[in-house]
């Protein structure tokens, strides 16, 4: 008997990181800031480095080798890096501009062994010799916003890109058609046959609600072509390593999505973008000529709003990348339990009529059949019945 949970709604919260709409008016302090990076740091000095690139403009690079600057200079210790993730429009920037970016940045990091450095681009962005001093520099992956449909241009962009030595490509076609089962196929058809590491659907075609018939083929189509759904919407071939990293307990989830770079500080540099730590989030200033007066004119970290965490919201916020990343959590130890469990418990009892999670004393685990609804899994961990703490 089907219960009476809605799913499909729009979630409001992104992989465990608070709604837009209900953050502090204005971020905590720059002081406070830096001082929830410099406790984190002292227990672990790694970051995840991301950068904004939205403009070719040699502006926008003082103001970003700035705004790392006033970073390098207030944190405690130097910093090693795991993980620098370029999005935006880098590859339409020119490799001199880049090269001045990059030379600036990682001098003044350390970096680990594992490091990984990706970059995200639309099909209409790429230039070929930005990919190529990008490749010089340590990056291999790549995430490309795919047009469409595709067309016989993406094929060539991938064996330039594969020529290069980028050894992980990833599709994102949040702007897949879901109107059609045709439409799903003749884009999922093309793109398959490129056989790239890891591919993104947009939302609307995994969920029910855009049409039974399209998201079953989508899913169908990717899971007999050897792709694995390890959630929202992200599907990897079975020999990728986020893959083997979630099997394994060792996958992550942040504000660029899943990465195996496990950290818990990310350093994001540039307009619009989120940063964060275990006990503190911050947004930069949207707005480009903002952000360079904050940063080349103010001489200060351009933060426009931003959230501290209490500690039951950092339980909630870990429930929910277990979720997102394990596939289950549990808080039969104390320490694990807060009281957005005592809605979330309800909610997941009325899921597992419905074969979409697994309950037992103290765990919610997330079926096969449950995977295309983690967003809706998640969602009850959001502010709710907060009256008792959840102890079935």
């Amino acid at each position: 008997m089907r219960s009476s949970t809605t799913y499909d709604r729009p979630l409001p919260h992104y992989g465990g990181y608070p709604d837009y709409s209900v953050w502090e008016p204005g971020p905590p302090s720059v002081r406070q800031w830096l001082d929830a990076l410099n406790r984190s740091l002292a227990r672990r000095p790694e970051i995840n480095l991301y950068v904004n690139l939205p403009r070719c403009e040699e502006t926008y690079i003082d103001a970003l080798l700035g705004e790392f600057a006033i970073y390098r200079n207030a944190l405690l210790r130097r910093p090693r890096l795991r993980q620098l993730y370029l999005g935006g429009a880098p590859t339409a920037w020119p490799p001199d501009s880049l090269m001045r970016l990059l030379d600036g940045l990682l001098a003044e990091v350390d970096s680990v062994a594992s490091s990984a450095f990706v970059v995200a681009s639309r099909c209409k962005d790429l230039r070929h010799s930005s990919l190529a001093v990008l490749a010089e520099r340590g990056f291999d992956g790549l995430t490309l916003e795919v047009d469409q449909p595709p067309d016989n241009s993406l094929d060539r962009t991938v064996a330039t890109v594969r020529d290069l030595g980028y050894r992980s490509i990833g599709f994102d076609l949040g702007n897949t058609p879901t109107g059609s089962t045709y439409a799903v196929k003749r884009t999922l058809t093309h793109a398959l046959a490129l056989r790239p590491e890891q591919l993104t659907l947009s939302r609307e075609c995994s969920l029910v609600s855009s049409g039974p018939e399209p998201c079953t083929t989508a899913r169908r189509m990717l899971e007999d072509a050897g792709y694995r759904d390890i959630g929202l919407d992200h599907f990897v071939h079975a020999q990728d390593e986020l893959l083997r990293a979630q099997q394994q307990g060792l996958l992550h989830h942040t504000p660029t999505g899943y990465t195996t770079a496990d950290c818990t500080v990310n350093l994001s540099l540039g307009s619009t973008s989120i940063g964060d730590c275990p006990d503190a989030y911050v947004q930069n200033e949207r707005e480009v000529s903002a952000y360079q007066y904050g940063v080349l004119v103010r001489k200060d970290l351009p933060l426009s709003r931003g959230h501290t965490l209490n500690r039951d919201e950092q339980i909630t916020r870990q429930h929910t990348q277990n979720l997102l990343c394990r596939g289950f959590t549990d808080w039969k130890d104390e320490s694990r339990r807060c009281p957005a469990l005592a809605h979330a418990v309800d909610q997941w009892n009325a899921m597992a009529v419905d074969a979409v999670v697994r309950r037992s004393p103290f765990r919610v685990e997330v079926t096969e059949s449950g995977h295309p609804y983690l967003r809706d899994i998640c969602r009850p961990l959001l502010p709710g019945d907060t009256q008792s703490v959840a102890q079935a």
